[in-house]
């Protein structure tokens, strides 16, 4: 019997606070016929897999018992938009060595997995809307947001919401193992 497939990625989800801040920035700039993501979707991809056989579930989640580090802050103070996917985001206009250290650590597990890292330059951030038509960057009152772990997490394309499914949380710590 063959594996069930999944569509995998590791993300880091918001606090309740964090995520109340995002959603009231998504309202505040709706576009007519934009498609919001549903407030407990909001997340910040760390590294997308990519459909996976099931089996390979426990590397990844072995991949994530291994990452080592401790949480950090994440200043996100900007608005964006890419044009080409239509996509409404918001980004940090700087981002921190400590995100770049635990996206690099699990693309290294991630590649142990069998799955190759991803060419393009690695770009924080949270999508809010899709299906948009708007027009440039712009600032915005910084939201802090304190990464304390990160989720491997699978998609379920099933049309219901919340449309992503944390399949194991791992607490950002440096006294992992």
């Amino acid at each position: 019997m063959p594996s069930t497939k999944s569509r995998l990625f590791f993300a880091a989800f918001p606090d309740e606070s964090v995520r109340k801040q995002l959603a009231a920035l998504s309202q505040n700039h709706k576009q007519l016929l934009s498609r919001p993501h549903h407030p407990l979707d909001l997340h910040m991809t760390l590294a997308f897999l990519g459909i996976q056989p099931g089996d390979k579930k426990s590397c990844f989640e072995e991949v994530g018992e291994q990452i080592a580090q401790e949480g950090f802050e994440l200043l996100v103070d900007r608005v964006g938009y890419w044009k080409g996917a239509r996509i409404l985001l918001v980004e940090p206009s700087a981002t921190p060595d400590s995100l770049l250290q635990l996206v690099d650590q699990i693309w290294q597990g991630a590649e142990g997995c069998g799955v190759e890292r991803e060419v393009r330059r690695y770009r924080p951030h949270v999508t809010l809307q899709r299906k948009v038509r708007l027009t440039a960057e712009q600032e915005i009152r910084p939201i802090r947001w304190r990464l304390e772990s990160f989720s491997l997490t699978e998609s379920t394309g099933n049309g219901e919401v919340p449309r992503y499914r944390r399949v194991q949380t791992w607490p950002l710590s440096s006294n992992k193992k």
